[in-house]
């Protein structure tokens, strides 16, 4: 599994590649006609959240990105979570993960550390990008420590490597939920999935058919397989994926 693994993310890293120069990532004024989960997350937010609400089935106030913050992506801190002022020490580096959004879930009482995605291939990066070498060694330290809490053997090409992306967002999700009080076992890491996304079909190219079926097998790849974490475990609880059609970003008078 280790080897069929590694062979799909390398699969996944052309498709990745293929996808930025087809869009031009990076890039603003897409917005008439969207590309991408990050303008999709921002109009969710600002725009249309009624339908992400609809998803989640669930009264949600928006804490980033928002239009009136210059859609500002939060990284090293979390607008009213109460953690102590040492939370990241002998934990992360300085430079933490940037957050796709940031919100409250008031119908459940939930903090939503949220991930949007739009392609299958976003799943999989190309790892850490911490230069100082005291920095890997604190990320390695915190990854491999929470993958023996989940019982997962520690294959650093994927913890740190092409699924350093996810198993990060894995241990901040840990941590927050340990270091707080008020919201103690209430924090939950959301992935966002846009379906149908306008340049899906011009990725058909990576042979990859992105429908919810396919989403769902390749986050059980990730999760279960590449990670190698067990089904059953202490975050499975505070983990949630909702689908969102492309199409629904849009109003009658956008179309």
């Amino acid at each position: 599994m280790r080897k069929d693994g590694l062979a799909l993310a390398t699969v996944a890293e052309a498709c990745r590649t293929s996808k930025s120069e087809l869009t031009g990532e990076g890039e603003e004024g897409m917005r008439k006609e969207m590309r991408g989960s990050k303008e999709a997350i921002q109009v969710l937010a600002n725009e249309r959240t009624e339908v992400f609400e609809a998803a989640i089935e669930g009264r949600i106030r928006w804490l980033s990105p928002l239009k009136a913050d210059k859609y500002h992506e939060y990284c090293n801190s979390f607008p009213e979570l109460d953690l102590p002022a040492d939370w990241r020490i002998n934990f992360w580096p300085k430079r933490g993960p940037h957050w796709d959004g940031l919100a409250i879930d008031e119908t459940r009482g939930e903090y939503l550390l949220i991930e949007a995605k739009s392609h299958i291939s976003e799943i999989f990066e190309s790892g850490s990008r911490a230069d100082d070498e005291n920095a890997r060694k604190q990320i390695s330290s915190t990854l491999e420590t929470l993958a023996k809490k989940l019982h997962a053997p520690y294959w650093k090409e994927f913890w740190e490597g092409s699924l350093y992306q996810t198993a990060n967002r894995l241990a901040f999700l840990d941590h927050l939920n340990a270091n707080t009080k008020h919201w103690r076992g209430k924090i939950k890491l959301v992935y966002l999935i846009i379906l149908n996304d306008p340049i899906a079909k011009e990725q058909a190219i990576c042979g990859v058919n992105e429908d919810e079926n396919s989403w769902l097998t390749a986050i059980y790849m990730a999760l279960h397989k590449m990670l190698a974490i067990p089904k059953r475990n202490v975050l499975t609880k505070h983990f949630k994926t909702i689908f969102i059609p492309h199409s629904t970003l849009y109003t009658a008078e956008d179309k």
